[in-house]
């Protein structure tokens, strides 16, 4: 089994936070989440809160691969990003979405779609 973990971009603080614990509320809506240094408010502007799950797979280097992380495929020779559709992760580069599972020993993670947007579509460092 894989453990379940989380991570929370804040637009507002402009600052990628753990989580450890998710708080909904009555309407089943995410409510409020804390980390072990209490740092992460309320989210009373969900809007401003982006949360991504861990796959429970690592890259080439044994990074943790999360959800909204950016790749480089060495094979392909180009910048991907890590999404969730239909019940499953994907690796989407170039108009094309393969499994996860199939690629993660071929990627590199160098970045996350909120803190380092500009490597899609990106040159090779």
């Amino acid at each position: 089994m894989r453990p379940i973990e989380f991570r929370i971009y804040c637009e507002q603080n402009m600052e990628m936070l753990k989580v450890d614990y998710l708080h909904f509320d009555d309407k089943g809506e995410l409510w409020s989440a804390t980390s072990v240094d209490d740092v992460v408010p309320y989210l009373e502007n969900q809007k401003d809160w982006h949360l991504m799950q861990y796959t429970g797979l690592k890259d080439k280097n044994g990074s943790k691969i999360f959800e909204g992380d950016i790749g480089w495929d060495e094979h392909n020779e180009c910048w991907g990003v890590v999404v969730f559709d239909e019940g499953k992760f994907l690796y989407e580069w170039e108009n094309i979405s393969e499994d996860l599972w199939e690629v993660k020993g071929d990627i590199e993670i160098r970045g996350n779609s909120h803190d380092n947007p500009e490597l899609i579509g990106g040159e090779a460092e």
